[in-house]
């Protein structure tokens, strides 16, 4: 008497005739240059497909090995719950993990998102999307110390002209906390009332103030600032 396959195995089999069916070798060629690394895995997050490989290793010595075996042991647990929801809710979801190259010791700092492979109303496996973030952060943290340590007043605004954000720099003149900023208008005073009468001597004149906000203007253009809005 036979037994009935297990819908693992199922799965598994329905998974590889979907990438057989998208003609793998043309989807090969297609994104083995794309900027992501792209790569498929079973419901046992096994690697099926996968675009390039990370440093260090190659397509042929990751195929069929699970997803875990190249990150960190305490990042693990956030990867499995990211692949549980998103065979859970059929949504998708990301997450973020190191690399580190085992044949030079270079660490890489990745962001993924993960989406849900459907067959027939049910989840046969899962794609999954790394972009290496490195560089970016690696930019962002620069931005944010030059953020942090400048002399010059910065401040990020909204279109409505209110603050979001400003540098200790900001709050140095007064001896005053950022909070107090977040309601402000920029069009309004650097400088509080409070501040202006205790420190007359020091109150900017409008000239000063508009000077001053061309100077943030025209270094904010030269280190491209936008970016920090979603840091």
């Amino acid at each position: 008497m036979s037994e009935e396959a297990s819908p693992t195995v199922t799965s598994e089999v329905g998974l590889r005739e979907w990438i057989q069916s998208l003609n793998e070798p043309v989807l090969r060629s297609l994104t083995a240059h794309a900027p992501d690394a792209i790569f498929v895995l079973d419901l046992e997050e096994r690697i099926q497909f996968i675009n390039w490989t990370a440093g260090g290793l190659t397509v042929d010595q990751v195929m069929g090995t699970q997803a875990y075996g190249y990150v960190p042991a305490e990042q693990r647990p956030a990867m499995r719950e990211c692949f549980e929801s998103v065979r859970r809710t059929r949504k998708p979801g990301s997450y973020q993990n190191v690399y580190t190259n085992p044949a030079d010791g270079s660490v890489s700092f990745w962001e993924s998102r993960v989406a849900p492979i459907l067959q027939q109303g049910e989840v046969i496996g899962l794609v999954v999307i790394s972009s290496d973030i490195t560089e970016r952060r690696a930019a962002a943290a620069q931005r944010e110390l030059l953020f942090a340590l400048s002399l010059d007043l910065l401040g990020i605004a909204t279109f409505d002209g209110y603050f979001t954000r400003i540098n200790p720099a900001f709050c140095k003149p007064c001896n005053t906390r950022a909070r107090r900023y977040s309601a402000r208008r920029t069009s309004s005073s650097f400088i509080p009332t409070t501040c202006r009468r205790r420190r007359p001597q020091r109150e900017p004149s409008a000239r000063a103030a508009t000077w001053s906000i061309s100077k943030i203007a025209t270094a904010a253009r030269m280190v491209d600032f936008e970016p920090c809005l979603g840091v």
